[in-house]
Formats: C-alpha cells, sequence, structure tokens
C-alpha cells in the first residue's frame, strides 16, 4: 500500500483502490512485502529463510569488511570488492564454504560495483571505472588498471554494471550523478535530454553511449531477466514521509527513453527534486510499491536450482531492514506485475545489511552484506535435489548440443557465457537460424536460438525474423523484432512495422522500442500507419513510445500524421505527448494545452481525464519551485505565467471549477492542483477545497487541499476559518500515532503551509490557538507562527496536554513551545519528564530549568556538565554557580570531571575559567592557576595544583577522571623502555598486524583507518594507545549507551542512524534496532577496541609491530 495519494503502483487508481491504499495510512502502518507463506529461522547465521532453504556463511567477514560488491567470474569464481580490495573466493570441494582466497587487486577506494569482462574485471572504485585485466589468468590483476570514466556524484553513490544480450555495456546511476565522458551520445540515444538519474549504455569499446531511459531518483541495482527487459529499485524518500508527494521505495521495469517521474527542482541541483505521480502521461510508472526500504541492488533469477516459481522472478535487497524479498514477474499487458513477499530477513537485532546479490554457477543465491552492516557472505540454496542442475554447465561442455545451449541457465553472465559460446561457435548459425523457426520447438528455445543468433553471429535473417514474428507465442514475435532492432538487415524496418501493429502489447512495445532505437537508419516505409494506432493505444507504455517517435519526424510527415489522427480522446493524449516532445522547454504549448482540453472534453472516463489533467499542466510549463522555503507549493505553482494568455486563463478555471468536485479521490487532487495553479478566485471554491477534507480521508491528502487552500486569493469568511481551523487539528490528531522520528521532513512543510494560511486569513491564527484540539504534535509549527498572545494561549494548551498524558513527545519543539511560557509553569512538568526522556531531550530541559536555577533541580544541573554540547555545560555551570554551594563529594565529581575534559581542549578558556570559579565555589578553596605563557600543552601542567588538592581531600571525586589507572601506564611505559627498538622485523611484525588489528583497520566503519606514516609517532607515544585504547578515542568513534523499553542496554558506535532504523557496531559485531525501542541515549565510556591486544607480547614482538608500522603505506 502507498503512503503518498499519488503513487498508482503502475497503473491507475479508482476511487476504491484509492480509498483501500489510504486506509492503512491513517494507522500510521506502511506496504510492505507480504512474508512468505513459512520463514524459518537459522540462528548460526541470525536469518530467517523461506522453507525449504538453507542458509550458511558462504564466508565470514574476516577478509570481507565493508563487502559492497559480488560478481562471478569466467570461470565460475566469486569476486567480492570492498574497500580497498577485490578478491577472488573459491569453493575447490564444492561444500558450499570458501577454502582458498586470492587477492586480485588492491583499489583506490571502496568497490561499489564489480562486473566479468573477459578475462578481467570492470569494477567501479569510489567515483572511477577501471578496467582490470587478467591476461595471464592467475587471479591477480595485471599491474596498475586502466581508468574508463569518471563520476559527477559523491564516493559512495549507489551504481551498477552489468553487460546486455546485446555486447553494450548498461550503467546505472542516480540523480546528481552521471559519468563524465568528455563526449556527447549518439544521435540515436532514445533520450537527448537527461533529468535525474538514468540507464547509460555504452559500446564495449567504451567510446560511443546512449541514454537508455532516465527520471529516477537513487537506483540501486539493474537486472535483466529472460526476456531482455530492465529493472532496478528505488528507496522510498523517507524525509517526505506523510506528505502528499511521499514516493514509497519502488521496484522499476525500465522503459526505453522513457521518464520515471523524478522531476528536478527549478534553478536547484540535479538531486533536487520530487517524484511525480505515476498516473501522469509522461511518466513511466513503478511496476510495484514496497512501502518503507531502502533497496540496494536486485538479481533476477534464471536458473531451475530453486522451485519452478523462483524462476524469472526477481530477489531484491533491503539493506535497512535486513531483508531480500522475492517479487514473481507476471506478463501484464506491455508490461509486468507482481506482489513481492518476504524471502530472507535479520533475526531480531541482527546487524545483516545486504549490499549484493548474485547466482552462482549451481543455482545457489550469493548475499553479501555491509556498506556499514555486518559483514560477510552468505549463500542460500534450497534443499531438495538439484544435482542435475548443478551439472548443467558441464553438459554444455560436454555434450556440445544445439540442446544444451539452448537450456543452459543465466545466459549473459560470464560463466555461462564461457560454456555455451565456443559450443555455439563449433556449432555454427544455421542451426539456430532453424531452432529460431522450428514451430515445433518450446517458445523458450526459439527465443533462446534467436539472442545467440545476435550476441554470438550476425543475427537473425529478415525471412527468417518475418517467420519468427508470425509464431503463436508472442515472446518469440517480441524476440524477433529485437533481433532486427539490435542487428539490423535490409528490409528490417517493413518487419517491425508489422510486429508494431501486433495484437498483444508485448511484442507491439518491444517494435516500437527497436523502431526508436533505429529511427536515423529506418529505410524508406510509412511509419503514420503505426503510429496513428499507437498514439491511442490502451497501454500508456505504448502510447508514450509513439509519442517518442512521432516527436523525431520531419515536419512534413508530422503533419500528415496529424491530418489523419483519430478524435478519441486517447488519440489526443498521445499526441499531446508527441506536442510536448517536439518542442520541449516552450513556456507555453498552445497546441499540446488545445489537445489535451480537447481530450478531457472527448472523455468522461476517470483516467483518462487525470492524464488529460496531467498534460494540461505540462503545456502550461509544468510546476516549480518558486523560490527557497517554497518546497510546500512546489507542485501547485507554474513556472511560466498567464501574462498574455488571459482567454486561456479563463477556460482553465470555467473547466476546473466545472468538474471539481467529481467524487473520484485522484481525480479531484489533480483538480485541486490545476486550480491552485490558475489561483482560482471564485468564491465557491475555498469552500469545496475544505469540504473534501474528511474524518476518513488520509492526513497527506488532507495536506494537499489545505496546500490548495493556501494558493486561492478569495477572501475567507468566518465560516471557512473555523473550517479551516477544524480541518488543521483534524490533520494533527491524524498523525497522532505516527512516531516523531518519522515526520522529519513534516515541521519546514508544516511551517510553510501555515505562514502562507495565516497570510490569506488573518483570523485564522486566533482561532487555531482557541481550538480545544490545537494541542497536537504535528501541529507545533505553526505555534512560532502565531503572535505572542496566541503564541502563549496554545503553549498553555500544549502543557496542559502534556501534562495529562505521560506519553505525549517530549520533544524539541515541544520544549521551545513551553519556553513561551513563565518558567513557574512548566517547571514541574520539565522535572516530571526529565528522567524519562532521552539524553538529548534531558540537556534541553536543563538548558531550560537554568534560566531560574533552584537547588531542586541541582543534579539536573551537574548531568548537564557531562553534555556533549559546550553550550549545555555552560547553561550547567551557570546553574550552579547561582546556588548555595554544596561541598559534599558527590557535587564535587562531577566539576572535577567537567574541569578536567575542558583543560583537555585549549579554546575553551571562558567556560574553563568559570569552570574553576564554581570548583572554588564548591571547595571553599582558591587555586593558583595562571594559563599566561603556557608553553605547548602545558594546560596540564597547569592545572595540577587542583588535581593534588582534590585526590587529597576529595579522592572520590577524581575516581573516573583516568581513562586508565596511572600505575598500569607506569608499568607499561618500563616494559617500552626495554623494547630494542632497532631490532624489529617488519615482515613479522605485518604478520601479527594482520593477525590482530587488519580486519578491524582496514573497514573505516568499524575503527579508524590507520594513516600512512603512523609509525613516524615515538613508539613511548603510540603503544600506550594500543594499550589502552580508551585513552584517546577518535570523536567520529565515541560510543554511545541506547538504553531499551525491555530494560536491556546496548553500548555500541551509530553507524547509520535513520528514522526508523539504528546500526550499530558493538564489540560482537553490527546491531540493528528500531528507534521505536529506544528509550534513551547516554554518552558511554570506553573503545570498541578491545583492551590487552598487546597482553602476552615480548619485547621482540613489540620491536617487530614498530617496524612494520614504521614502514606503513595502507594496508588492504
Amino acid at each position: 500500500m502507498s503512503l503518498g495519494w499519488h503513487r498508482g503502483a503502475g497503473r491507475f487508481v479508482t476511487a476504491a483502490m484509492f480509498s483501500g491504499l489510504m486506509a492503512g495510512w491513517l494507522c500510521s502502518s506502511s506496504a510492505q512485502p507480504a512474508p512468505a507463506s513459512s520463514v524459518i529461522p537459522v540462528p548460526e547465521v541470525g536469518l530467517r529463510v523461506a522453507a525449504g532453504f538453507h542458509a550458511h556463511w558462504f564466508y565470514d567477514s574476516r577478509l570481507t569488511p565493508n563487502a559492497a560488491s559480488l560478481a562471478v567470474d569466467a570461470w565460475g569464481r566469486v569476486v567480492v570488492g570492498g574497500t580497498g580490495y577485490i578478491r577472488i573466493l573459491q569453493d575447490a570441494d564444492t561444500n558450499g564454504v570458501v577454502d582458498r582466497v586470492t587477492l586480485f587487486a588492491v583499489t583506490p577506494g571502496s568497490v561499489t560495483a564489480l562486473a566479468s569482462e573477459g578475462s578481467g574485471l570492470l569494477a567501479i572504485v569510489d567515483q572511477t571505472l577501471f578496467r582490470y585485466r587478467d591476461n595471464d589468468q592467475d587471479g591477480v590483476a595485471d599491474g596498475p588498471p586502466e581508468k574508463l570514466l569518471t563520476f559527477t556524484g559523491p564516493p559512495n553513490a549507489w551504481r551498477t554494471l552489468r553487460q546486455g544480450a546485446d555486447r553494450w555495456w548498461y550503467l546505472l546511476c542516480g540523480a546528481g550523478d552521471s559519468p563524465q565522458r568528455g563526449f556527447l551520445p549518439l544521435d540515436s540515444s532514445p533520450v537527448s535530454i537527461t533529468e535525474g538519474g538514468a540507464l547509460y549504455r555504452f559500446n564495449p569499446g567504451w567510446h560511443e553511449y546512449e541514454v537508455v531511459a532516465h527520471g529516477l531518483r537513487q537506483p540501486a541495482g539493474l537486472a535483466m531477466n529472460e526476456a531482455g527487459d530492465w529493472f532496478t529499485a528505488e528507496g522510498d524518500t523517507s524525509n517526505d514521509f506523510a506528505l502528499p508527494w511521499y514516493a514509497p521505495a519502488a521496484i522499476h521495469h525500465l522503459a526505453f527513453g522513457g521518464h520515471h517521474g523524478w522531476r528536478k527542482a527549478v534553478g536547484m541541483s540535479e538531486s533536487d527534486g520530487r517524484a511525480r505521480p505515476d498516473y501522469y502521461a509522461d511518466t513511466v510508472g513503478a511496476i510495484t510499491d514496497v512501502g518503507r526500504a531502502r533497496p540496494s541492488t536486485l538479481v533476477a533469477y534464471q536458473h531451475h536450482s530453486f522451485p519452478d516459481r523462483y524462476h524469472g522472478g526477481l530477489f531484491v535487497a533491503d539493506w535497512l531492514y535486513g531483508r531480500v524479498f522475492f517479487m514473481p514477474l507476471e506478463m501484464q499487458g506491455a508490461t509486468y506485475a507482481g506482489v513481492p513477499e518476504v524471502f530472507l530477513e535479520a533475526e531480531g537485532r541482527s546487524g545483516f545489511a545486504p549490499t549484493a546479490l548474485v547466482v552462482a554457477p549451481d543455482g545457489a543465491l550469493l548475499v553479501a552484506s555491509g556498506r556499514g552492516g555486518q559483514s560477510g557472505i552468505c549463500r542460500i540454496q534450497h534443499e531438495g535435489p538439484d544435482r542435475l542442475v548443478r551439472d548443467a554447465l558441464q553438459l554444455v561442455k560436454s555434450a556440445g548440443t544445439l540442446e544444451s545451449t539452448l537450456a543452459v541457465p543465466h545466459p549473459w553472465e560470464a560463466w555461462s557465457r564461457a560454456a555455451w559460446e565456443p559450443v555455439a561457435q563449433r556449432l555454427g548459425p544455421e542451426v539456430y537460424i532453424r531452432a529460431a523457426v522450428d514451430p515445433l520447438r518450446p517458445p523458450e528455445q526459439r527465443v533462446r536460438g534467436i539472442e545467440i543468433l545476435v550476441h554470438t553471429f550476425d543475427g537473425l535473417p529478415v525471412r527468417e525474423a518475418s517467420v519468427a514474428a508470425h509464431a503463436p507465442e508472442p515472446e518469440v514475435r517480441a524476440r524477433a523484432a529485437w533481433a532486427l532492432g539490435v542487428k539490423p538487415h535490409p528490409g528490417f524496418t517493413r518487419v517491425l512495422l508489422d510486429v508494431a501493429l501486433d495484437p498483444h502489447p508485448w511484442p507491439r512495445r518491444v517494435a516500437l522500442e527497436c523502431l526508436l532505437e533505429r529511427y536515423l537508419e529506418l529505410e524508406n516505409f510509412p511509419l503514420q500507419p503505426a503510429l496513428r494506432e499507437n498514439l491511442g493505444h490502451p497501454e500508456r507504455r505504448i502510447r508514450q513510445l509513439a509519442a517518442h517517435l512521432a516527436a523525431r519526424l520531419p515536419q512534413a510527415a508530422w503533419d500528415k500524421l496529424r491530418q489523419g489522427l483519430a478524435t478519441d480522446a486517447r488519440t489526443r493524449l498521445g499526441a499531446a505527448l508527441a506536442f510536448l516532445e517536439r518542442e520541449p522547454g516552450t513556456a507555453w504549448n498552445t497546441n499540446a494545452l488545445e489537445l489535451s482540453l480537447a481530450a478531457w472534453n472527448a472523455t468522461s472516463d476517470t483516467e483518462l481525464r487525470t492524464e488529460a489533467l496531467g498534460l494540461i499542466i505540462a503545456a502550461l510549463g509544468d510546476s516549480r519551485r518558486v523560490q527557497p522555503g517554497w518546497d510546500t507549493f512546489a507542485g501547485l505553482v507554474l513556472q511560466t505565467s498567464f501574462q498574455g494568455h488571459t482567454m486561456d486563463l479563463r477556460r482553465l478555471r470555467l473547466t476546473a471549477r466545472s468538474a471539481f468536485p467529481s467524487g473520484q479521490a485522484v481525480l479531484d487532487a489533480e483538480l485541486a492542483r490545476l486550480l491552485a495553479m490558475v489561483a482560482d478566485d471564485d468564491t465557491r471554491t475555498p469552500r469545496k477545497i475544505l469540504e473534501r477534507i474528511q474524518a476518513t480521508t488520509p492526513a497527506s491528502l488532507d495536506f494537499h487541499y489545505l496546500s490548495v487552500l493556501a494558493r486561492l486569493p478569495t477572501v475567507r469568511e468566518p465560516s471557512l476559518t473555523t473550517m479551516t481551523a477544524n480541518a488543521l487539528t483534524g490533520l494533527g490528531r491524524k498523525l497522532a500515532n505516527v512516531p516523531p522520528e518519522s515526520l522529519a521532513g513534516w515541521k519546514p512543510r508544516m511551517a510553510e503551509l501555515g505562514r502562507h494560511l495565516f497570510a490569506r486569513d488573518p483570523d485564522l491564527a486566533e482561532a487555531l490557538a482557541r481550538h480545544n484540539e490545537i494541542a497536537r504534535p504535528a501541529l507545533l509549527p505553526l505555534v512560532p507562527l502565531m503572535n505572542p498572545a496566541q503564541q502563549r494561549l496554545a503553549a498553555a494548551r500544549y502543557l496542559a496536554a502534556a501534562m495529562r498524558d505521560a506519553k505525549f513527545p517530549c520533544t524539541p519543539d515541544l520544549l521551545q513551545v513551553l519556553a513561551l511560557l513563565p518558567p513557574e509553569q512548566t517547571r514541574s512538568f520539565l522535572r516530571r519528564r526529565w528522567p524519562t526522556v532521552d539524553m538529548a531531550r534531558q540537556w534541553e530541559i536543563a538548558v531550560e530549568l537554568s534560566r531560574a536555577p533552584e537547588p531542586l533541580d541541582r543534579p539536573i544541573y551537574l548531568a548537564a556538565l557531562e553534555a556533549t554540547p559546550l553550550e549545555v555545560v555552560a547553561a550547567g555551570v551557570k546553574a550552579l554557580s547561582a546556588l548555595p554551594p554544596d561541598n559534599s563529594a558527590r557535587n564535587i565529581a562531577p566539576v572535577a570531571r567537567t574541569l578536567k575534559r575542558l583543560v583537555t581542549l585549549p579554546d575553551q578558556t571562558d567556560l574553563r575559567r568559570e569552570t574553576l570559579r564554581l570548583l572554588e565555589r564548591q571547595t571553599g578553596r582558591t587555586f593558583s592557576v595562571s594559563e599566561t605563557n603556557l608553553p605547548p600543552g602545558g594546560l596540564v601542567a597547569a592545572y595540577q595544583p587542583v588535581w593534588d588538592y582534590l585526590s587529597q581531600h576529595y579522592p572520590a571525586a577524581l575516581k573516573g577522571t583516568e581513562a586508565v589507572p596511572t600505575a598500569a601506564l607506569n608499568a607499561f611505559e618500563q616494559v617500552l623502555r626495554s623494547v630494542p627498538w632497532a631490532k624489529g622485523d617488519a615482515q613479522r611484525g605485518a604478520a601479527r598486524f594482520e593477525r590482530a588489528c587488519a580486519a578491524c583497520h582496514a573497514d573505516p566503519l568499524r575503527a579508524p583507518p590507520l594513516e600512512n606514516g603512523v609509525g613516524k609517532r615515538p613508539p613511548l607515544e603510540l603503544f600506550p594507545h594500543i594499550a589502552y585504547p580508551q585513552l584517546r578515542v577518535a570523536e567520529d568513534y565515541r560510543l554511545q549507551e541506547y538504553q531499551l523499553a525491555n530494560g536491556q542496554s546496548i553500548k555500541g558506535r551509530p553507524i547509520f542512524e535513520g528514522m526508523e532504523i539504528r546500526l550499530l557496531q558493538t564489540a560482537n559485531g553490527v546491531v540493528r534496532l528500531r528507534a521505536s525501542e529506544i528509550t534513551r541515549t547516554i554518552p558511554a565510556a570506553g573503545s570498541l577496541m578491545p583492551e590487552g591486544l598487546l597482553k602476552g607480547w615480548t619485547p621482540a614482538d613489540l620491536a617487530d609491530l614498530w617496524s612494520f608500522l614504521r614502514e606503513y603505506q595502507g594496508w588492504r
């Protein structure tokens, strides 16, 4: 189910479907893949797997830290890439566990994508695509790699590389990222102006390219199924959760030349934009939504090792929630349909985070986990008999028959091609031509024969292609057309035009794609008959392809096409889309506007009318972001003005007014959008808008209608003020059960909406402040927009609500609003909530209570001294300084610890001085400390009189201020002085580093990477930090303690902190927590680096490690 009201899961959403989609939203749930019929725990790997399958570790994390990519090379060996390495993994005894590892290459960064190329590999390393050669086939790269491409996006962007059946390389990048080429795409490129993320394809020599599809946001993974279609997955726009333009995670069937909905914001960066509704006529919708997820990759399963229901389906990895779900693909018109189900998922708090998927030659599914999650590679295999399938590739090599090459699994993988291609070349093309036209063969064998002809030989001759194009099976007809598109032969245009009129939409779509691909080479056959029929086809993908082709026609041919067009609504919409493509960037496309209005008037069909509205908006120049701070209205304001178009403005207003409301939810939402864009001045429109907001409508739709209301210029009468206030409070009520962490993007958008609503209706703020239901967390951003009197009135209502409800979220926004009241009114509430909230809220409460310090709050001020933000520490020092002195050891200890901390921060002179004065007040003692003219590092010595006094009179106050007891440090220093540093052996030291240190320091998410030249530090300075890592913990590696609702607590370093999920690196591995189970977060002492690493080492061992570190130039 979709959380954003505009998502249609790639199909049109009727009113009944819309109501069903929204029902779950009101319960703050989200669409998620259905669980498998039975998911069985596998405790040894911390996973649950679908019944009938077994999971075990193929390779653990010791030498695959932060694994990010997988591939299988031409020899069937698994290749893994991560931070700084590419390794080849072999299972020589075929027991499902790696028994041999070869370092293929040391890389200059993280390997985010891998692909096999001949005897070598292609690898995307940070922002560069490299070619690694291995001509001697020894499993080790032959020297430095060749640089093929660089990318404009960040190093950690999700990018994917695959080779297609046409031998071209397909490269997928997200919005704001693209390959830097230095040359323009081919004139034959189906996309000429790229927007958002895109699918590029490069010829095998990497010197020519085309843009195949675009309009993606942040796609992850690229898979080709047996029909040659490409798929990708996108994560949800989590910051837009509960807003009208929220887009859930989705799976896309990529359309040739198609735009998939992500529109760049005007004047902003390429990655700054918004997803268009799936039901717009110019948008290729997703084939399914999967709710809250962050997909990382996907693979099309084309093996027979798994049961038949898995053959041809997609496995999709979700990094965020630690899942892999499976979606069977079923042909539906010109595209696919399917319902995802959970196939594999992390059990309990397992940090399993899948980043890469590959299918091994024996049909097992390999899943790499990393990129911040638990590192390792898991192997999933079916427990049924599959010996014959395991031997399939060997059968091809040994039998060498036509049938064996027609049945090979995963034919376009390098390991599969290495088995069947030599056999095919020996057999020659004639046997495959006969197979392609043999009506007695199963359709999958005929298709396979066509593919081999295209991939290995000169393609399918036209005569045989014409025969195959009349086969009874649509997949054979489609593949025959594809063959002529990839390798055209004389007469190919006539065959493609025939298939473009096929009764089945599948081959019709493929033929139109091929006509578009080969447009510049088409022979002298008229395109108009095929275009006339396809511009009005029921399938939107086919209409879009016909429009792409029509947009390329010369003017004379275009004029001829228009003369013979049908006048039905669909055909007019197709022609309007072609006009928009023929005249890109036109601020006011009169032709497209007239055709869209004519289509609107020619039909009462809800779907077609909704598409017409989208094309009307596009013809007017499309929506835009007006200026910073107007994100709420980005989809409600046109890029162009109506100056000089008064008659069109009047006609558009009348059209939208007369049709609104229609009673169809999606159509009404789009009519309201158009009313906002044309700034409708009818005084009846605001009431009609507000009447669409009901107790049962979803909050995202309410927000949309309120945003439309804010754009309407008419004067508000008192009854409309009351209706608007009721709508806003109802919106807050509908969001009451949504966790605050899920509404990260809500606050700025709600503030924008409120600011414009208050400007339109001067009485609205007062009505809202006095409303009995104002005290809703989601409405807090509205309070600062009110005048002071209204703010205090609203704040009092929030205080009363929070006092009544112990579960009322104590958020920063609530504390900000309560700060509008006098301290004496809020102090009791803040004291009550302080022990129950997390660390960050405690700090905010301490700052608020410090405005008027009272002795009863001394424990809170003392706790503030331990805060990370120094402004909170300063507030605590100031509050304690205003209270009567208290010389008890329990009150002096936090002050002493704070002073000790500040001595390590030389720039905090003022705060250190105030803290020293506080300590003097508490102890009644004046210390002779001077910071004037100190040598470097002299602060510690300057404050020695303080520590001497405290150790004598308040020894308990210094307890815990030393990370390591002085006696232990002194004893270790004596050991270090006895080490023969000059006699160490670097090679033995490297071996010790490998055993004790490499696994962590090779993964920057677990430990700071060692810097080159680390051994230049004196050993007496360096080695105490190795023996006692808690002496100084790097800022980015400090630990947090997470206290959970069940009473447990977990200490670790945060790796990822999303709205609903936290990933922590703990001493025992990566742990996944849900935000809903965390009650408090507090700083924790210690280090993930274990103490005692050097225990039992001899002086000679220490000298060896020192020799290695002195020569250290990077460890991989």
